[in-house]
């Protein structure tokens, strides 16, 4: 299986082009730049190029589409870069016959990222927890709203062609250095606040895209991966009263956990190794 990885030089990119390859995969590994320290030669590759684009999508079975600007920088650059690249890559793995495009959403299509450190009158207004794959966007940045477009672009290519279309709603991503640092943060900050305190480690991302790639997934669907702890050393019963005891609790789903993951157990066989208490 040859798999085409965009933002192949970022952190958690890197990261998971050298790993999945280490699994047996046929990694193609593509970016603008060359990151320091890269463990595999990178394809340069503008997204924002069509040409260039459907060019290195050419013959490839897969493509894992993380190449997207962050939700720094100047709104209008986020979202109509963002989404011509999204529109380029998923155009192109079309065109060519791919047949399956797994795309880097964002949790931040549930609850965008604020500014300063600390929480203090604004709430998070999600519509319930725990949070899954069927938890409604609701957009307040350019960053999320170029993610949430993503989504209904991939859905609108999944429904004209045979291709498998998965976004991926990735919450916080911790790298292996970053793991069980076991302090507890003298704040809690804003952000993990408004994203339920969510995190996926490096390692769990890689296992988590090598049960996507290896299991047959017709048609569009959304997931919301998390490893199993994202309490910063707090239960679960004092992160619920002291920041969502606003927020009601399907009475039908786990009640152990702010992110749902039992969808993704079902479908695709995947269940976190990694506790991801650590900031």
């Amino acid at each position: 299986m040859k798999t085409l990885i965009t933002g192949a030089s970022g952190n958690i990119g890197s990261y998971i082009c050298k790993a999945l390859k280490d699994k047996g995969f046929d990694i193609i590994p593509t970016d603008c730049r060359q990151a320091d320290n890269q463990a595999l030669p990178v394809m340069k590759l503008n997204l924002l190029d069509t040409e260039a684009t459907e060019k290195a999508i050419q013959n490839v079975d897969t493509v894992i589409h993380l190449g997207n600007h962050s939700y720094s920088g100047h709104p209008q650059t986020i979202f109509n870069e963002n989404c011509a690249m999204n529109m380029n890559v998923f155009q192109a793995a079309a065109t060519s016959g791919v047949k399956k495009i797994i795309f880097a959403s964002s949790i931040q299509v549930l609850a965008s990222e604020g500014s300063g450190t600390v929480l203090k009158t604004e709430k998070p207004d999600f519509p319930e927890f725990p949070l899954d794959s069927s938890t409604p966007a609701n957009t307040r940045n350019s960053y999320a709203l170029s993610k949430t477009t993503g989504e209904n672009m991939l859905s609108y290519f999944a429904s004209l062609y045979p291709i498998e279309g998965i976004a991926v709603r990735f919450p916080t991503m911790i790298p292996p250095h970053h793991m069980k640092m076991g302090k507890q943060p003298a704040k809690i900050g804003l952000t993990w606040i408004r994203q339920a305190f969510a995190a996926l480690t490096f390692p769990d991302t890689t296992n988590f895209l090598e049960c996507v790639l290896n299991t047959n997934l017709p048609g569009f669907r959304i997931y919301l991966p998390a490893s199993r702890c994202q309490r910063a050393s707090l239960s679960l019963e004092d992160i619920v009263e002291r920041y969502y005891s606003h927020i009601p609790w399907n009475p039908d789903k786990p009640t152990d956990r702010l992110i749902d993951i039992s969808r993704l157990k079902e479908e695709i066989g995947w269940e976190p190794e990694d506790e991801a208490e650590f900031y």
